[in-house]
C-alpha cells in the first residue's frame, strides 16, 4: 500500500516548502550575514516541493527564476508569476540556487556557469540534487562553526562556490520539522499498515486507502487541531487583552 499520492500527504507540501526556504534563510543569514530579501533565487524543479519553496521565497521578497525539465511545469511557474529560464539561465543570473527536482538537476557541468559567490543547497529529501564530488573532491574548506550543517567552498575557474548543508536536505539542519500535517501521513501509514494486517485489502498489486477512510483520519486531525482555534458563536466577549 502506498501514500506517496495521497491528498493528505499534498497537504504537507506547503509546510515542507516553508521549512526549507526558512532553513535555507537560517545559513544564508548565519553564514553570509545576508538575507533572502533581494537576493536572486534559482529554484531547480517546480513540483509540488519546488512550486511551495519559490512560493514562499517569493513571500521573502526574493527574485526568483524557475527551471524545470517539463514545460507544463514551466508554463505553471510563469503563469503564478514566476520568471523562468533555461537551467544555465537560471544559475548564471542567482546567487541563490535551491535544487528541488528529486534527482540530480545540478551536475558538475553547470557550476561552471556559477558567479563567483554562488551559493547551492538542497531542498529534496535525499542526498541527489547536487553533484556533492565536486566540492569534496577539491574542497578549499569545510566550515560549521557556531552554524549546524557544513558548508563546502570550492575554488573553481576564479571563483569561490559554497555548497549548504554539504548537499543534504536543507531543512534537515532545523530537523525538518513540518508540526502537525505529519500526523495525517503517519495517521495513514499506520492505517494502511492496519489494513494490511487485518486482511481487509481487496485487490492486488499497488494499492492505497480509500478516500471514506482518509476523510475519517482527516476529520480526526480537524477536531484535534483546528477545533480548537475555531472562533467562539456564542456570544460571549473574551475578557483577555483589556476588554471588559
Amino acid at each position: 500500500m502506498s501514500v506517496a499520492e495521497s491528498p493528505l500527504k499534498a497537504l504537507e507540501h506547503h509546510q515542507i516548502g516553508r521549512a526549507i526556504v526558512f532553513s535555507l534563510e537560517r545559513q544564508v543569514r548565519q553564514h553570509f550575514y545576508r538575507s533572502l530579501s533581494g537576493e536572486s533565487v534559482a529554484v531547480i524543479g517546480f513540483g509540488d516541493i519546488g512550486s511551495a519553496a519559490a512560493r514562499a521565497l517569493q513571500g521573502r521578497l526574493a527574485h526568483v527564476i524557475v527551471y524545470d525539465v517539463d514545460p507544463v511545469r514551466q508554463a505553471s511557474a510563469w503563469l503564478q508569476g514566476f520568471r523562468v529560464g533555461r537551467l544555465v539561465e537560471a544559475i548564471s543570473t542567482s546567487n541563490l540556487i535551491l535544487g528541488c527536482s528529486g534527482s540530480r538537476s545540478l551536475p558538475r557541468e553547470v557550476f561552471r556557469h556559477a558567479p563567483d559567490g554562488a551559493v547551492f543547497a538542497s531542498g529534496s529529501s535525499k542526498q541527489v540534487e547536487i553533484d556533492v564530488d565536486f566540492f569534496a573532491e577539491v574542497f578549499v574548506e569545510a566550515l560549521s562553526g557556531h552554524v549546524e550543517g557544513d558548508l563546502l567552498v570550492r575554488e573553481h575557474d576564479g571563483r569561490r562556490l559554497f555548497l549548504l548543508n554539504e548537499g543534504k536536505p536543507i531543512n534537515f539542519v532545523d530537523g525538518s520539522a513540518i508540526g502537525s500535517t505529519l500526523d495525517l501521513v503517519y495517521t495513514e501509514l499506520y492505517a494502511c499498515t492496519d489494513a494490511l494486517a487485518q486482511g481487509s485489502v481487496d485487490g492486488r498489486g499497488l494499492l492505497d486507502l480509500s478516500m471514506p477512510e482518509r476523510r475519517k483520519i482527516t476529520q480526526i486531525w480537524l477536531d484535534l487541531y483546528a477545533e480548537p482555534h475555531r472562533p467562539n458563536l456564542s456570544g460571549d466577549i473574551p475578557r483577555c487583552c483589556g476588554w471588559a
